[in-house]
């Protein structure tokens, strides 16, 4: 999963996980265990490092049935996006600029998060976007809207996901009544074998 900073892509990526049994990774966490706090990481060792060390987390992940929650700029490195498309189906969690501004003024948004070079904090919404939509578009094959922070607005992103990647949940009609039924959180079909989201 992919996309920009306040997007909902953490929040996302745990509900997903939790809902179909699979296991969640975030390059971000990865990378605060390797190296400690990721603002600091920035401050001392500079951004180009940082995304050095952040194609380097993402080679090493491997395995099935895996929900990867990556950075924000993790499409900046032109490997990265090859190396997307092979861990299995990419999908771009997207939210309009307006959410994405309210987000980023959040405390919690702002705290422990490096500040990008050259943007202003106020505009790193729109500027951020207009540089890397072209390559969410290329590395991810649908999106995920979020317009909203409520539970309710994040399960119906997390359920029209699932719906785009495992299919429609079975309508069944038994002795007159109707049943919906899907496969069984632990065992979601798969859209090719080994394949990650």
């Amino acid at each position: 999963m992919i996309g920009a900073r306040a997007s909902g892509k953490s929040r996302a990526s745990r509900k997903l996980a939790a809902r179909v049994g699979w296991t969640r990774i975030s390059t971000d966490e990865l990378l605060e265990a390797r190296f400690g706090p990721i603002a600091a990481f920035v401050e001392r060792f500079g951004w180009e490092r940082f995304r050095k060390e952040e194609s380097a987390v993402l080679q090493g992940i491997s395995g099935e049935r895996l929900v990867v929650d990556c950075g924000g700029g993790i499409v900046e490195t032109p490997q990265n996006i090859s190396r997307l498309r092979e861990l299995g189906t990419v999908y771009w969690a997207r939210a309009p600029v307006a959410f994405l501004k309210q987000r980023l003024a959040r405390r919690k948004h702002r705290a422990g998060r490096p500040p990008l070079p050259g943007i202003p904090p106020e505009d790193e919404a729109v500027m951020v976007l207009e540089r890397r939509t072209p390559l969410y578009r290329e590395a991810a094959v649908a999106d995920l809207w979020s317009t909203g922070a409520s539970s309710a607005d994040q399960a119906e992103a997390v359920e029209t996901l699932l719906t785009a990647h495992f299919g429609p949940p079975l309508a069944l009609t038994v002795a007159g009544r109707a049943w919906r039924t899907s496969a069984p959180a632990s065992t979601p079909p798969l859209p090719r074998p080994g394949r990650s989201i």
